[in-house]
Formats: C-alpha cells, structure tokens, sequence
C-alpha cells in the first residue's frame, strides 16, 4: 500500500507522471517494498496519489525500462532484483539503450525498439508508451526481451550488424532516416517500421491510415457546414505530417472547398510554438478574414492554438471549431474536449511485433508488406456549425 500522506502536487511544475515515479522510488529505497514485490494495480495507485490512471501508467513504464520495475503478462507488475543503474537514490537507463523488462532467464528473442529519441525521454510520450504497451502485451517477456535504443538513420547498418538482437523494430523514423532504412533493407535486416510508411523502402511497415485520418476531420467539419477550413502542423519531415497534409488537400477538393495556401500554416515546432509564429496567430484569429475551423495535424499543436484562440476571445466551438489528430491526455483533458483523429496504436504495435516474429519463423513466407490501419474520428466538445453570419 502507499502511504496516505503520499500525494501529486498538482500545482508543481514538475510534470505529474515523474512526480509519481519518484514516489514509487521513494517506496522501494525506504525498503516499505522489497525485491520480488508486486505493487498495486495502476488503477489502486492513482486512486491513492489522485492522478489518472494514464499518469500512473507513463511512470511505471518508465521505471519498467530503467529497470526498477519488470511485468509479468496475467501476474502483475513487480519490484526487481537490482535496477540497471543507481545514483544519488535515482535509478537511471543508460545513455542510448535501456530494457522495457529486465533480463530474467532467457528469452528465445531479442528484439530492439529503435527510436529517434533517447530512451529516458520515452516516459514523456504518449505515442511511444502505447506502442511499447501493446508490444509488451502482446508477448510473454518469457518469449520476446525488448531493449530501447536510439539510433539515427546514418547508423542503421553499423549498429545493426553490431547487434546481438534477433531484429529490429523501428519507430517513426524521419525523412533523413530513410537512406538508412533502405541500407538495411538492401542487407536483408530482420527489422519492421512503424509509424511510418516511407515510398520506396522495401521493409514491412505497420502505419495508421494519415490520409484516410485527415479525410476524416475535413468531412466532419464539412458536414457541419464549414467552407472556410484551415490547416497547421509541424515537423514536415515526418511521413505523417505530409500524408496528413496530403489527405487535407485531397478531402478539401474533393468537396469543392476553398483551398487556401494562406490558411496552411507550418507552425516549427510540435511541443512549443514559436513566439514569432504565435504572434502570426494571434493576428490571424483577430482578423475578419479567418476560418471558421482549422484542422491541427498534431495534438499538441491543436493545444496551443486552442490556448492562443481562448487568450484572443475567441470561443471554440462557438466561432472556431478544431480537430486534432491524435488523441493524448493534453488534447483529451482540454477545455472543451478536443474532437479528434486516434491512431490505432494499441493495434500498431501488436501487429510490428507479431510480423516480426514471423520474419523469424519463416523468413521465406514473410515477404515485405504494407499494413495501414484506419484510424477513428472521435466527436467531443471542440467542433461546432459554423456561425450563422458568413462572411462574403
């Protein structure tokens, strides 16, 4: 049990989920849990500490691949033998790679989850935990030992060939990654992108639908009875954002919508909006001449601009509607609650591991393929008809 003094400090600027991590540190130095001990069901946790259960499930997936933590698929979560690391009572991963479960016995595979980011970042995105979660669910750590480890591009056949895994899993890699990926590809790599679908890579992919998802936010907004519809993204080197921008330019001429270059708007930065940009958008939403709706094709960015919008005057839905894509806890705990495009993750990554699985029982049958997935419009608070007076 945690102790009932233990709390989130909801007004700390520390962000919620490494607050719970370190209480659950907290608890395993002051020896109050021991090697060997199940903790409470995420569900008991945040109930105590008074957060949400994702909160609660960001830091165990953190100490999980720090190694403070292992799971057992239908056991439960428990404290491990001895973590990776220990400094100044703060368990750390190593620089470049860390373990989603600790070595125990032996696994019959090893896989790498290649990311773009240091593995000690990974806790802090959405995106990357849900992934990791169904890979973890979707094999027994009996079967399947996942290990992070950031590689960019450039390196790909390098530490490949250096690597004592069975194969490679490999997460959003970027524009610059690809002649990587096509490096590998050409040495016969056991490996399975997903979250991006890349032209002319010849490795299997597993990608949600980013067209078909940002068709799904202009009908939407188009069966309310918006005309005047904008776009904003960020990160144009991702596959993503340019089949999203792709998908918003198709649905829009395909109803015959007024496509606007003015109201397509690259905004830099996904996690934090420039003040030179954020001052453009300011003026854009005083401005008579503006949208009545906007598709934001990130959460975070849809975020922000609901934020710029509220600080304006400008009431969403009432006189702006807006779509996300993707569905994190910042855009779903948003005032309103963001309408938005979620992305099949869960299924996103249960379908990379069991390709790669079948890669290794028959090479010969596993020829590369390509699996889109549709993504879900889901309808809340943030998306409205437009107001009765148009402009002309």
């Amino acid at each position: 049990m945690l102790p009932t003094t233990a709390r989130v400090n909801k007004t700390d600027p520390l962000p919620r989920h490494y607050q719970v991590r370190q209480i659950l540190v907290e608890m395993i130095a002051s020896g109050l849990w021991q090697p060997g001990d199940k903790i409470p069901a995420e569900t008991d946790i945040a109930k105590s500490l008074g957060v949400s259960k994702m909160t609660v499930n960001k830091a165990i997936l953190a100490l999980t691949a720090e190694g403070v933590l292992y799971r057992e698929v239908g056991r439960g979560t428990f404290i491990a033998e001895a973590p990776h690391r220990q400094r100044n009572g703060n368990y750390l991963p190593d620089r470049d790679a860390a373990e989603v479960e600790p070595r125990r016995g032996s696994a019959s595979h090893l896989f790498e989850v290649i990311t773009i980011a240091p593995p000690e970042l990974v806790s802090d995105n959405e995106y990357m935990c849900a992934l990791l979660l169904s890979m973890r669910c979707c094999a027994s750590p009996l079967e399947v030992r996942l290990v992070l480890r950031h590689v960019r591009g450039a390196d790909y056949l390098a530490r490949y060939r250096e690597s004592r895994a069975d194969g490679w899993l490999l997460i959003a890699p970027l524009e610059e990654d690809v002649p990587g990926l096509r490096a590998l590809a050409a040495a016969g790599a056991k490996a399975v992108v997903i979250g991006a679908a890349w032209k002319g890579v010849a490795l299997p992919c597993v990608d949600s639908d980013n067209i078909g998802g940002a068709t799904l936010a202009v009908e939407h907004l188009a069966e309310l009875g918006h005309r005047d519809i904008a776009l904003l993204y960020a990160t144009p080197h991702s596959i993503n954002t340019q089949d999203r921008i792709r998908g918003f330019q198709q649905a829009m001429q395909a109803r015959g919508l007024p496509l606007r270059t003015d109201w397509i708007l690259d905004v830099k930065s996904s996690t934090h909006i420039p003040e030179p940009v954020q001052q453009r958008l300011r003026a854009w939403l005083r401005s008579s001449d503006r949208p009545t709706a906007l598709f934001a094709a990130g959460p975070f960015v849809a975020r922000h601009v609901l934020d710029i919008a509220q600080e304006v005057g400008i009431r969403v839905p009432d006189e702006l509607s807006i779509v996300a894509f993707d569905d994190p806890t910042a855009v779903a705990e948003s005032s309103p609650v963001m309408t938005t495009i979620r992305q099949p993750l869960e299924a996103m990554g249960q379908e990379g591991i069991t390709y790669l699985r079948e890669m290794l029982r028959a090479p010969e049958a596993a020829a590369p393929r390509r699996l889109i997935l549709p993504c879900r419009l889901l309808v809340r608070e943030s998306t409205a008809p437009p107001p009765r007076q148009r402009r002309s």
